[in-house]
């Protein structure tokens, strides 16, 4: 499959710059997926992505204000103790 994509794609190049010239070819093959379109994200799968991502940060916040208020705690009972 990857054989016949390159044979394409070297196809399509070459009649680029047939028609649009070398500069022009050139640019328009720059601006094609390098491994086809199969690879490229859709906006669906960045939106799936965002909310996985925004959970993940979410819940690391939370799992280190706790930690942070765990700390305090642990500090505050200490001091506690060592003023009485």
């Amino acid at each position: 499959m990857l054989m016949s994509y390159e044979n394409d794609r070297r196809t399509l190049a070459n009649r680029a710059h047939e028609v649009l010239g070398d500069e022009a070819g050139e640019t328009l093959m720059e601006h094609l997926p390098h491994g086809g379109y199969a690879h490229v994200a859709t906006k669906d799968d960045l939106r799936v992505l965002s909310a996985e991502l925004r959970k993940e940060i979410s819940d690391s916040a939370r799992r280190q204000i706790i930690a942070v208020f765990g700390l305090i705690a642990a500090q505050t009972a200490l001091i506690m103790s060592v003023i009485r």
